[in-house]
């Protein structure tokens, strides 16, 4: 499932015999073929020093680190990929008994030699343990924000801007005012809670589903940066969003989903504040920058850049209704999303190095697919 490494045999012999300032510089291109040749080394590195700095930073704050939700385990990783692998096998095994003269057996005999590897399901399960572990300590670091920075908060400016690009108006208020309080609500409501399944699925359908495990790699290191790129934002410009600096504006919202879950997050961050050590709760509430928004555009991106032209429409939909909902609930300021969008763009490109994806592999797997596409309803995509 790896490739070869793309450098010449002599790098390493060229290298040693190079003086310090040489082998000093060509440090990024040696890493760089390091995550190339092994595509799960990259993520490994980014959990292991991510990992590093939340002890450092639950030593400084006296606080202990928790895994703020089990149900993003190991367990419930390794289910996901069981079954995202059995759905691709399945798919797979029908496809070609309905478009071949295979029967069933044959043809699951040879899904099961291209797809059912165990080396493949442990390097995709190393890569969902690492996201993992960068995302509790995600969670934990955006706990310890309040215990580092205190009451600091940007939201008074936050919303000066807002204001400002909308002529005076803000704009969650301008959005009920425009869209009302009905249909929209319960539809925002579900876009924004569809989020959180997606994310953990996303990842075990993009390790398990693709033709690549380096596709799959990009991808899950690109979210996993999200989580590092969006908890340094947080500590640069910490706010606490419209919905809790200005909750008056949208006291007249429908009790949805999303109202329910902003009253646990407040309650939960008044019982850490109030007993840091003896609560098991975790502070979720951040605003600058919106990872709501910086992941779905994420997703959106690298589908894109794959060439996935059916799937990046969905998903640039699931992106723009995202944004709206971020803001017609107050969850975020309009900069906070364009933060956002920033930080994917950003976790995108940074994965891309780390996991050796270049403009010409970009171009072959773009190929590959325009191929696979005409052979499968047999002319042109449009």
């Amino acid at each position: 499932m790896t490739e070869p490494v793309e450098t010449p045999a002599g790098d390493a012999a060229a290298a040693a015999s190079a003086s310090p300032w040489a082998m000093a510089r060509s440090l990024p291109a040696r890493f760089a073929a390091q995550f190339s040749e092994r595509v799960w080394f990259g993520a490994v590195v980014i959990a292991a020093v991510f990992a590093t700095i939340t002890f450092v930073a639950a030593g400084i704050v006296g606080m202990p680190v928790r895994d703020p939700e089990q149900r993003y385990g190991l367990a419930f990783a390794s289910a996901l990929l069981v079954i995202a692998l059995a759905i691709d096998v399945a798919v797979r095994v029908v496809n070609r008994t309905l478009t071949s003269e295979l029967r069933w057996r044959e043809a699951f005999r040879q899904v099961r030699y291209e797809r059912l590897q165990w080396r493949r399901y442990g390097i995709a399960l190393i890569g969902f343990a690492s996201f993992h572990v960068i995302y509790i300590c995600y969670r934990n670091l955006k706990s310890y924000l309040y215990f580092f920075r205190g009451d600091v908060n940007y939201d008074a400016w936050l919303d000066e801007v807002d204001r400002w690009l909308f002529f005076g108006a803000q704009p969650g208020e301008l959005m009920h005012s425009i869209l009302g309080t009905g249909l929209w609500a319960h539809l925002l409501d579900s876009v924004y809670l569809v989020f959180l399944p997606f994310v953990p699925i996303s990842v075990a359908i993009a390790l398990m589903w693709g033709p690549s495990l380096r596709q799959g790699f990009w991808y899950v290191n690109a979210l996993s940066l999200n989580w590092i790129f969006g908890t340094a934002s947080y500590y640069i410009f910490p706010a606490l969003g419209p919905i809790y600096a200005y909750s008056e504006i949208f006291d007249h919202l429908p009790h949805t989903g999303v109202a329910r879950l902003q009253g646990w997050l407040e309650s939960h961050r008044l019982d850490l504040i109030a007993d840091p050590i003896g609560t098991d709760r975790i502070m979720s509430i951040a605003a600058f920058a919106s990872l709501h928004t910086s992941i779905v555009f994420t997703a959106f991106l690298v589908l894109a850049l794959l060439g996935y032209r059916r799937l990046t429409r969905i998903a640039f939909v699931f992106f723009v209704l995202t944004v709206m909902s971020t803001i017609y609930f107050g969850w975020h300021y309009v900069l906070d999303d364009v933060a956002g969008v920033i930080v994917g763009g950003l976790a995108v490109l940074v994965a891309a190095w780390i996991t050796g994806v270049d403009r010409e592999r970009l171009t072959s797997w773009r190929a590959e697919l325009r191929a696979r596409e005409r052979d499968a309803s047999g002319q042109e995509p449009a």
